[in-house]
């Protein structure tokens, strides 16, 4: 089985696809994809909706699907062709692991950028969906002052 992942600058599929060389996968970019090429797909997460439903012509039935989400048309025509998908930005434990990881990033990059120790800080948080609310719930619990916009 190979293991496709499209070319993207996105670093969370960028780290899967270093993961997966490691284990002896082969690497394909999006624009070599042969066609009927089996595999698993880890698509964009801001592919658009056109472009979705134009690389499934390319993906062979029954695939391994992973991308952001999907519309119900996407939804429907994934269905038709057996595929497996997981839309990642769409499952709940995905985007509370995601949120932790990129909080735990943040508290990461502040402290090798500072010397100032945290319980002095005050800190903007612009943003409070999964990802700005665990910044913020964790600065907070390191003792930092906290304004959420």
């Amino acid at each position: 089985m190979k293991f496709i992942l499209p070319c993207t600058k996105d670093l969370r599929l960028k780290y899967l696809a270093e993961k997966a060389e490691k284990e002896g996968y082969e690497i394909l970019t999006y624009e070599t994809i042969p066609p009927q090429t089996e595999g698993v797909f880890f698509l964009p997460f801001g592919i658009r909706e056109e472009e979705l439903l134009a690389t499934f012509t390319s993906i062979p039935e029954r695939s391994r699907i992973f991308c952001g989400t999907g519309t119900e048309s996407v939804k429907r025509k994934a269905k038709e062709k057996n595929y497996h998908v997981t839309f990642l930005l769409e499952e709940k434990s995905y985007l509370t692991k995601n949120a932790r990881h990129t909080a735990e990033g943040v508290l990461a990059e502040i402290i090798a950028k500072t010397d100032r120790r945290l319980d002095d800080l005050c800190l903007l948080v612009y943003g409070y969906g999964n990802c700005g609310s665990a910044i913020a719930k964790l600065l907070w619990l390191c003792g930092c002052e906290i304004w959420v916009w």
